[in-house]
């Protein structure tokens, strides 16, 4: 039995990798796009042929580029089976996979997975329950990822979602082919984050999501309601299809292995290729790929997100970005110092103050062209005045005793 195993497994396997026929149109599909060395972009494409089996052998000459119409020169290139993977396996391990043997199937299925990486492979093992828990970062000791495979246990409720972005970080320092194989069998009832955040959070970082639904769906996670159990096929459809990724619907546990095996042998044998956008500014615009190989074209997308060098070089960003918050507050600080009220300092009049008179009220000096006394507001509006002659009051003309400082006319006091 272990004999025919191993028969069934080999024959699949050439099956995937069987060179295609001459009549065969192949399907040509952008994998993944990695432009964080822009204006330097890689991209990731896979080729199969009509029968769904990879395609190997094809040459750099075999594949033609262009991007938002322009062709482009490629200027590096890896054959299929030279490129190396990095991938996160994360794993439903909530009470619902003790049915049916889904938690062992999910199990046989990952250490497949880890049989068939290669040296210049890596991997990471995450499992979720109620909380996601990364059982390995990356290593390519399979020993390692084996232990963490063979410890997961069960728990209660499931957080997927929560799970694919904490994987989702784990690649913060993982560069080339990437990608992220998730397995549910159940509802989301315990993430924090959405399925938009997820789905979001791994396509701003160009990360593929597999997503495999295992066992019985339901139309959408509006049917939790219901009770009725299955996995969320829409948000699973939905995150893959954002990502660049595919949605596999599993109805028993022992279909995993196989589709274990055609993941690790197709994306094992993407083909890497490197070009120089021919529009290399940082403008934060969006850039179409279309791929060409024996007259089938396949095509991605990807954002340029230098427009501030911010990603690349934080101390360029950081230059770039010092004069527009100086342009926006110093607008600000000005309008603040004119709101405050300025002293205005006046030249002094060399020429002596001409007094008129005196307050009526309080007695205090007013100026010739006053109509309001200055210390107590008393209105006060004489008529021009002419220099008094001497003796004379100046509020009430009587004549005056020499050295008077009171008139006895009026009483106001005179200025001596």
């Amino acid at each position: 039995m272990r004999l025919l195993n191993l028969v069934v497994i080999a024959t699949f396997l050439l099956t995937l990798t069987a060179p295609a026929r001459a009549d065969d149109t192949p399907t040509v599909q952008v994998t993944q796009v990695d432009n964080s060395r822009y204006p330097k972009v890689t991209i990731y494409v896979s080729v199969t042929g009509a029968g769904g089996q990879v395609v190997n052998g094809l040459q750099q000459a075999d594949f033609k580029l262009t991007e938002d119409g322009a062709p482009v020169q490629i200027t590096g290139f890896k054959g299929g089976g030279q490129v190396a993977l990095a991938t996160a396996l994360v794993i439903d391990r909530s009470r619902s996979m003790d049915e049916e043997g889904k938690l062992n199937g999910a199990k046989q299925a990952a250490l497949t997975f880890v049989d068939l990486m290669r040296p210049q492979d890596q991997a990471a093992v995450v499992a979720f329950a109620r909380t996601a828990r990364v059982m390995q970062p990356f290593t390519t000791n399979p020993a390692q990822l084996q232990s963490a495979i063979q410890s997961i246990d069960l728990d209660d409720s499931t957080a997927w979602r929560d799970a694919l972005y904490q994987a989702v970080d784990l690649f913060a320092t993982v560069t080339g082919r990437r990608a992220i194989i998730i397995l549910t069998d159940g509802l989301d009832n315990a993430s924090r984050v959405s399925v938009s955040e997820a789905a979001d959070y791994a396509h701003r970082r160009d990360i593929p999501v597999y997503a495999i639904g295992l066992g019985a769906r339901v139309a959408d996670a509006a049917s939790q309601a219901t009770g009725l159990g299955g996995y969320d096929e829409q948000s699973l459809t939905q995150v893959a299809q954002q990502t660049a990724g595919k949605f596999y619907p599993v109805p028993t546990a022992d279909q995993l292995k196989a589709l274990y095996e055609s993941l690790a042998v197709g994306m094992q044998h993407d083909y890497a290729i490197t070009y120089r956008s021919p529009r290399p500014t940082n403008d934060g615009t969006r850039r179409s790929i279309d791929v060409t190989v024996g007259g089938a074209t396949g095509g991605s997308q990807y954002l340029e997100t230098h427009l501030l060098n911010v990603r690349s070089n934080a101390l360029t960003g950081l230059l770039l970005i010092l004069p527009l918050l100086v342009a926006l507050i110093a607008p600000l600080a000005f309008t603040r110092r004119r709101a405050v009220p300025a002293t205005v300092v006046r030249p002094v009049d060399p020429r002596p103050t001409a007094v008129a008179a005196t307050c009526l009220k309080c007695h205090a000096p007013v100026r010739a062209e006053a109509r309001f006394c200055a210390k107590c507001g008393t209105p006060y509006a004489p008529a021009p005045i002419a220099q008094p002659a001497p003796n004379v009051c100046p509020h009430c003309r009587k004549s005056l005793r020499p050295g008077a400082k009171f008139c006895n006319g009026c009483g106001a006091q005179l200025k001596v």
